[in-house]
């Protein structure tokens, strides 16, 4: 295939499209509204209890798509939310990890976006609050990830299960199918990958890159964020850092990025991981965004546009 670029037309790889749109108006809203009201809140200097209330807060101002059904149930002994659209096919699921940094964020927090990923995907979407550091550090969240994970394949066949994650999720995902593979047991359907935190030791040249164009994350917070989950494990550990991790043998994977996002290298380097040991991967990159942008499909539209391209991926593969 060929990918767009400001420069006219180039050839890349077909597991590879890079995506120079011009971003809209309401998504520079949403960066400023980030920058200047939720950044500041989410700083390392402050308890991971205040900034668990700001976003929860930030949360509120995103709304409910019409025609979801949500209920609380328990997945895994944790507690999680199911989102069923209206018109749901439930011969399919997927089980959702949040992202934020293994340190904020739950089912809440995420329930406008999961509705319209369940609207978006036709199936019910299960959101699990897995335990949160610093009160709960590795492996606490992959386990909860994996007992979910195993409930719910006693439901449904497990190539009826996609995974899908933003972020610290995102990073989550793919240690649970690394535990999962170690464990010889029966893999998902497929993942997507939204911004994934896939490197703790923050190696990545995009953090440095991109620090003055990223509305939301700031290397001192993320590396806080890695200190409280990481404890006493050593941050490049490959269940905890799965850039470190030998990748073959995963199920399809669709990584998207974001241009401005600190953590874009991550996302390039599992891609180019996951190739290399021949997992069917694909990488789409949105320029100009930042980290996490598809999770307010409400209102900024291309975050719409990569939910409706992750479900139709979805879809397909499941």
């Amino acid at each position: 295939m060929r990918a767009a670029s400001r420069h006219g037309w180039v050839n890349m790889p077909a597991s590879f499209q890079e995506d120079f749109t011009v971003t809209s108006l309401r998504s520079r809203m949403t960066a400023l509204a980030i920058k200047y009201a939720l950044r500041p809140r989410l700083h390392h200097q402050h308890s991971p209890e205040s900034q668990r209330r700001a976003l929860e807060l930030f949360a509120r101002m995103q709304w409910m798509p019409r025609h979801v059904a949500v209920e609380a149930v328990t997945l895994g002994a944790r507690p999680a939310e199911k989102l069923t659209p209206e018109k749901s096919d439930h011969s399919r699921a997927l089980l959702y990890l949040h992202g934020g940094g293994f340190m904020i964020g739950n089912a809440r927090t995420y329930r406008s976006f999961a509705a319209y990923l369940a609207r978006a995907c036709g199936c019910p979407v299960y959101v699990l609050d897995y335990r949160l550091a610093p009160e709960h550090p590795f492996p606490a969240a992959q386990l909860d990830a994996l007992a979910a994970f195993r409930q719910l394949g006693t439901l449904l066949p497990a190539d009826r299960i996609a995974l899908a994650g933003d972020s610290a999720g995102a990073g989550l995902c793919l240690s649970l199918m690394l535990e999962l593979k170690a464990q010889d047991q029966p893999m998902p359907a497929c993942a997507w990958l939204a911004c994934p935190f896939a490197d703790l030791t923050l190696s990545g040249a995009s953090i440095g890159r991109n620090r003055h164009l990223e509305p939301l994350l700031t290397k001192e917070w993320l590396d806080i964020c890695c200190e409280y989950y990481a404890a006493e494990t050593p941050r490049d550990h490959p269940q905890i850092s799965p850039i470190f991790a030998d990748l073959s043998g995963l199920p399809p994977l669709l990584i998207q990025a974001a241009g401005n996002d600190l953590l874009l290298d991550d996302a390039r380097r599992v891609h180019a991981l996951a190739k290399d040991a021949g997992v069917d991967s694909k990488l789409e990159v949105f320029a100009d965004l930042g980290h996490d942008f598809q999770t307010t499909p409400g209102f900024v539209p291309e975050a719409g546009r990569a939910l409706a391209m992750a479900a139709a991926y979805l879809k397909i593969r499941q």
